[in-house]
């Protein structure tokens, strides 16, 4: 039977109550619910993230000799021919996966059910119905991982599983990381996408979320300002700051000045030093040609990285690319803690980067929520994604 056909969720009910012992959500009524209602509706249903299953790596579960057979299995990844069985053991190509599982239509939103027993904000991962999201496979541990959900923030970490957890290809230990938006999670040889929301309802309908937003994007790290402002508009908070999940950089001011032309003609390419006029700053008037300048603090059109350093400059090997000459090849970095905190520092830029008008040095200082930065004559806010929803929103 087809989603079209399918019967979708009934209307009024809580996403607690749609939830099975498992932890997991019907997927034909959600696919048919996706297709059968707006992005709205459907955000407003889930409300939480989820994981989303994407694919189950083959390979040899091994079990050891002792005939438990209860005990969790150690998965091996893929050899081709299985090795001979062990005396006392056995090897075989697949798990037991519990019957008409299939990966693609694993999906287990991050929200209580009626069964949960975890304290709240815990989700603990498990082969067992004692926790809240249930993978009933032997390459998955009793207690394999936990995410927690501490003020809308979610992170994972093991719980010294047999098989391990994997997070965008890095094993985790018990020390527990932030997650984000596309995060790849790998339960022993289950492998998870962590999405919100929208991002579900896109690919639900045919379209990932990272489509819309590389639609967004130009080669030099800007936003389209009148498609990111008809979005806002059209809708909600709840469903902007998921298409747009990362801070922006958004423009506010710019410093008239003369411009130095010594060298012009022999290195057009050069960085040109820039002499601000004294207490002279663009008009007020002019603030909504420079809010059109929305820079994403993501990679390209990557909606899923918001770690690791983003160089601002004019060179085309910049993340977010101003081709001015009063800013230089490299001129600034912005860069992401693991633990999600926000740092700026100049990189030796010919005109300088300045935060709330203080000169910056190479050394790392802290970028906070409405902070203003300037590179060479350009000023901008750094602002959150509601904060921008705030903005645009209310444009006129």
């Amino acid at each position: 039977k087809s989603a079209h056909g399918s019967k979708s969720f009934k209307e009024g009910k809580a996403i607690e109550e749609l939830i099975n012992a498992s932890g997991r959500l019907d997927f034909e009524k959600l696919e048919a619910h996706a297709r059968n209602h707006s992005e709205q509706a459907f955000v407003q249903l889930l409300k939480r993230p989820l994981l989303v299953g994407i694919s189950l790596y083959t390979g040899q579960i091994e079990r050891g000799s002792g005939g438990d057979a209860e005990k969790t299995a150690i998965f091996v990844t893929a050899p081709v021919v299985p090795p001979p069985p062990t005396e006392g053991g056995d090897a075989q190509d697949e798990g037991r996966p519990e019957a008409g599982f299939a990966i693609e239509q694993a999906i287990y939103p991050l929200v209580k059910s009626r069964f949960a027993e975890a304290p709240p904000g815990v989700f603990p991962i498990g082969r067992t119905q004692a926790s809240t999201l249930v993978i009933s496979d032997y390459a998955i541990s009793e207690q394999h991982a936990e995410i927690v959900s501490h003020k809308g923030v979610f992170s994972i970490r093991d719980c010294g599983s047999t098989n391990g957890t994997m997070l965008n290809g890095t094993p985790l230990g018990k020390e527990a990381k932030p997650l984000r938006e596309g995060d790849d999670i790998k339960f022993g040889r289950y492998m998870f996408k962590f999405m919100t929301p929208s991002a579900l309802y896109a690919k639900l309908n045919g379209l990932m979320v990272d489509d819309i937003f590389a639609r967004l994007m130009n080669g030099l790290g800007k936003a389209d300002f009148r498609a990111l402002e008809r979005y806002a508009k059209a809708s909600q908070e709840q469903v902007f700051t998921q298409l747009v999940t990362h801070p922006v950089l958004i423009g506010s001011a710019l410093f008239k000045g003369q411009l130095d032309d010594d060298d012009v003609e022999e290195d057009a390419g050069k960085t040109r030093f820039f002499v601000p006029d004294k207490g002279m700053q663009a008009p007020s008037v002019n603030m909504h040609v420079l809010e059109r300048n929305i820079y994403p603090l993501v990679k390209g059109s990557d909606m899923a990285i918001s770690s690791g350093s983003f160089v601002i400059g004019r060179s085309p090997e910049a993340d977010l690319r101003m081709p001015d000459p009063s800013i230089s090849d490299h001129h600034a970095e912005i860069r992401f803690s693991d633990e999600g905190d926000v740092f700026i520092r100049d990189l030796g830029s010919t005109n300088g980067t300045r935060l709330n008008d203080t000169a910056l040095s190479k050394t790392d200082q802290p970028l906070n929520e409405g902070d203003e930065i300037r590179f060479g004559r350009f000023q901008f806010t750094f602002l959150y994604p509601s904060s921008l929803f705030a903005r645009l929103a209310q444009r006129v």
